[in-house]
Parts: C-alpha cells; structure tokens; sequence
C-alpha cells in the first residue's frame, strides 16, 4: 500500500540556505528510487527557516530502503539534523473511499 510521509523541519536561525541545499539534493536523489513516488520539498511564504517535505513511496518496504542509503545518511542524518531547530514526522496511507 501506498505510503506518504510528511515532515515539517525548522531550520535553527541561519541554517535555512544549508537546509535547502540538501533538500534539492535529497529530492533529485530520492527520485531516482524504484520505490519513491514523488517527494516535493516546500519552503514557507511566511517564514523561510520553515519547510515541508510530502514523500510518496510505493510501500513501507521503499521507506525503510530510502532511509538506508549512503546519502540519506550523509545529507539527512549528517548535515540536516545537527543544523535544525525541530523536526516533525508522521505517515500517512490514503483513505479508502
């Protein structure tokens, strides 16, 4: 089943152009995955240290496989986490009509 996954990260004041950076590359990469769907990165009108990530992967299984590769670790883990105020996650399945 379809999963998406929507996270809310607020950059830590003077981070914002960093967070962007690795979210353009994270998107071009994660594309490339047989198991990612879509990934749109968003960045608010109102305050720019705020983005919104909607990820749609094929499966749970695609999810967990995104997580593991060497350049979520690197870009994620490594560089975008150290450098954000908050993070915020949550999964989603569609609704059956």
């Amino acid at each position: 089943m379809t999963v998406a996954l929507i996270v809310k990260w607020v950059a830590s004041p003077g981070a914002h152009d960093d967070i962007a950076d690795v979210l353009r590359t994270m998107r071009e990469r994660s594309l490339s995955e047989p198991g990612c769907l879509s990934y749109d990165v968003y960045q608010s009108s109102d305050d720019p240290d705020e983005f919104m990530l909607v990820e749609r992967y094929r499966d749970q299984l695609a999810v967990t496989e995104h997580s593991e590769t060497a350049y979520f670790k690197e870009y994620v883990l490594g560089r975008a986490l150290p450098a954000l105020k908050s993070r915020q996650r949550g999964f989603y399945t569609p609704l059956e009509t």
